[in-house]
């Protein structure tokens, strides 16, 4: 899906005979792979904090980099048909020093100031190609266009120039793992673009370079004749083919945005987790591409079949993916991974001679755009949920290779009838256990195990046969979608489900507490009790007797009729501890939370608590510029992505921006309870460098609650002074907070993921 991620080869490097020409184009393309996964992720944390940090920003960034892939393939492929090689390689270099003219490049504070809410994939399109578009485009090009210039010189391996994409995946695995570990940690942001720049100088060097070796040693015209590594590739291409690369492509591209979005928002939000995907994605390119089968295309095809099974089977109970995080996340990179194989292997397969290659490479190309688009895009218009990522899946296993098996009509109604009696044989079986249960836990514990294992083993049968295969998968995804779950931990019913830009929300009912529960992915950011007796009692993080209900009980006297700013709006149950004759002012970054806690079938907070309250849609640190200096009495940073605390709201930079807002003896409480990151100490780091004193509370209510009822919420508070924090500069329960003096403030430039998450 990346850059460089279709660019792998089918011989092993080879220097001997001491070919300075060939150790230039090896350099020259690990360089270009090497700034190409440099900047992606330079790109999603310079953009991130613009758009509330939800992983959305870095699916369309990807987005932005498969079309600059697609467009330099199409370059690389058409200048090359139109113009021929000697005035190609003038055009390309005449960009290259275009660029140059740009430099430094990076994404300018100026771009970033207005960013539109309503439309963020087009502004972070918009702002992508003003700011880097040229850069990019040039090394999305390169790789295809080095390989023709190495073909038409005197050495030994010109006639089969595959070997120099092992050379591009090198930079990008080097690229991708030393960018959270060594450059991130150490850089802050204008360090980071500034050597963006110088190397990509130097790249543009050895550009030069390779073109006037490629001047110099040129040989007589490229033969049409094969490769020796490729005597067995497709000759004819027909659009049949075409229509295989390209769906062959596009699979694995889809399913890398697909398995990350799963992860992070349905089992469990991990910062920096994309790594993983995106480097096994590549690691399925070298393999299937090498010249040794590392992994066997059988035994590959035999682990997918396993993996998918196990995970569709699964699937059948939505909890157990939260309840074995581990084991489910294993599962769910293993079926990735060896999906992804089969269908670049596939790829290897049905490859043409090497005369269409830059055809081929740009239908790959065109796949992974696609595959971009419809999961950055397409999906999040069109879908309430995450179906794209199952449904992607399912397709996967239908471009299986087909082996031996003989095409008929009785075989294609028996792939299609066979997986319609499975769907309904496990609803019929899922919903006996449901019944089971009511009756015994045990029994319909093993009844659903007993289900799973017959549906499992069904899937592996039908595995031979590709169509029936896929969609067998796709009706155990619809028995998934129907909701039938015995050992769900969450024990509700939907009423509404939505989908943004920002992520899945959804209002289910909970009946046996009787209360509405607002969640954003796997966590729950707002509860109501639907009994008008309690609607107004807080829940969940907000309750009484947690630490929110300490705070507010504490600074009572300080913000009596005064206002009081909220960053996150949730379903505004925070407001039901103000008091009447105080404003409050919630800042939300998405439209349809507002819609939803406005929803009165659902949630009455904003309408009922004692608080005035009104809601301003944008980004906090942006929208916050418009209240009046030195004005609030509280302003709360209570912000989420799913279970992630945004790390733009965390920085030196931002603090400055809070404390122009407060009254000189106001005070900032952020709400940090996540699953992952240490945060006090950075927050810590904070307050030290700004000479801000803090105390933080984690107040845990009695074991056997409920946490849709009660839930411990960390919860630190800075002040100028101790004298605003009432009588909790004097309690127990509200610890001095801690901090790290061996680490660096963060700040917009510069936020060490790594160092909180260990």
């Amino acid at each position: 899906m990346s850059l460089e991620a279709s660019q792998h080869a089918t011989m092993p490097i080879r220097l001997h005979g001491k070919s300075s020409l060939r150790l230039v184009f090896i350099v020259s393309l690990a360089s270009s792979a090497l700034l190409m996964f440099l900047v992606q992720p330079m790109v999603g944390k310079t953009l991130l904090p613009a758009l509330g940090g939800t992983p959305q920003v870095w699916n369309t960034c990807m987005v932005f980099f498969q079309g600059m892939l697609f467009l330099g393939y199409l370059h690389a492929h058409y200048t090359g048909v139109i113009l021929g090689p000697e005035r190609q390689a003038a055009v390309h270099l005449a960009i290259a020093f275009v660029a140059l003219l740009f430099m430094p490049f990076g994404i300018a504070q100026a771009q970033l100031m207005s960013p539109n809410p309503a439309h963020p994939v087009s502004w972070l399109l918009q702002v992508l190609s003003l700011s880097i578009g040229v850069p990019v485009f040039l090394i999305a090009a390169t790789a295809p266009l080095l390989q023709k210039w190495f073909a038409r010189s005197r050495d030994p391996q010109a006639g089969d120039p595959y070997f120099l994409y092992v050379a591009s995946n090198f930079g990008s695995l080097v690229a991708l793992v030393a960018y959270p570990a060594l450059v991130e940690p150490f850089a802050n942001l204008d360090q980071q673009w500034g050597w963006w720049s110088a190397g990509f100088t130097l790249f543009v060097g050895l550009l030069t370079t390779c073109a006037l070796l490629v001047r110099r040693d040129q040989r007589a015209p490229i033969s049409e004749s094969l490769a020796p590594s490729s005597v067995h590739a497709v000759d004819a291409v027909t659009p049949a083919l075409r229509a295989r690369w390209l769906l062959l492509s596009f699979a694995p591209s889809s399913l890398l945005l697909g398995v990350t979005t799963f992860i992070t928002t349905d089992i469990a939000p991990v910062p920096l987790f994309w790594v993983v995907p995106l480097a096994l994605y590549l690691m399925t390119f070298m393999l299937a591409f090498a010249a040794k089968p590392y992994i066997h295309p059988q035994v590959a095809l035999r682990v997918q079949a396993f993996a998918v099974a196990l995970l569709a089977a699964m699937a059948l109970i939505p909890g157990v993916a939260r309840l074995m995080a581990p084991v489910s996340i294993i599962l769910h990179l293993a079926a990735f991974f060896f999906t992804a194989l089969v269908c670049h292997g596939e790829l290897v397969r049905v490859r043409p001679a090497t005369r269409h290659l830059t055809e081929f490479y740009l239908w790959l190309s065109l796949g992974g755009l696609l595959g971009g688009v419809f999961n950055a895009i397409v999906a999040p218009m069109t879908f309430s949920q995450l179906i794209e990522y199952p449904a992607i899946l399912a397709l996967a296993c239908a471009l299986r290779p087909m082996g031996d098996s003989i095409s008929s009509k009785r075989g294609v109604f028996l792939d299609v009838g066979l997986p319609i009696l499975l769907l309904l044989a496990v609803f019929a079986a899922m919903k006996s256990s449901l019944m089971l249960g009511q009756l015994s836990a045990m029994l319909g514990v093993v009844a659903v195990i007993g289900t799973l294992a017959v549906a499992s083993v069904t899937l592996l049968n039908f595995s031979v046969r590709p169509l029936r295969f896929a969609l067998g998968v796709a009706a155990l995804m619809c028995v998934l979608a129907g909701n039938i779950s015995v050992l769900s931990h969450e024990s509700g019913t939907d009423e509404y489900v939505t989908r943004t830009f920002f992520g899945v929300y959804k209002v289910s009912r909970n009946d046996s507490l009787g209360l509405n529960v607002f969640s954003h992915g796997t966590t729950v950011h707002g509860v109501q009790y639907a009994d008008s007796g309690k609607s107004m009692q807080p829940a969940a993080y907000y309750h009484q007797a947690g630490s929110f209900g300490a705070l507010f009980s504490a600074l009572a006297p300080l913000l009596k009729e005064r206002p009081v700013a909220v960053v996150g709006l949730g379903v505004g149950g925070l407001a039901c501890h103000g008091t009447k004759g105080s404003t409050w002012t919630f800042y939300e970054i998405d439209p349809a939370v507002e819609k939803v806690a406005r929803d009165e079938r659902f949630f009455t907070f904003l309408r009922d608590c004692p608080p005035r309250s009104e809601v301003v849609i944008g980004d906090a640190r942006i929208s916050l510029r418009n209240a009046p200096d030195h004005s609030l009495a509280l302003l709360v940073i209570d912000a989420f992505t799913s279970d992630a605390v945004p790390t733009h709201l965390l920085t030196r930079e931002a603090i400055a921006g809070y404390r122009r807002k407060l009254a000189p003896d106001g005070v900032l409480a952020f709400h940090i309870s996540n699953r992952h990151l240490k945060l006090a100490p950075v927050i810590g780091n904070l307050a030290r460098d700004a000479g801000l004193v803090g105390r933080v509370s984690v107040l845990r209510p009695a074991t056997d609650t409920n946490p849709l009822i009660a839930s411990p919420a960390e919860l630190v508070v800075l002040a100028e002074n101790p004298a605003s924090f009432g009588t909790l500069s004097g309690s127990s329960e509200w610890a001095p907070l801690p901090s790290d003096p061996a680490t660096r403030v963060w700040t917009d430039g510069y936020v060490n993921i790594l160092r909180a998450l260990f």
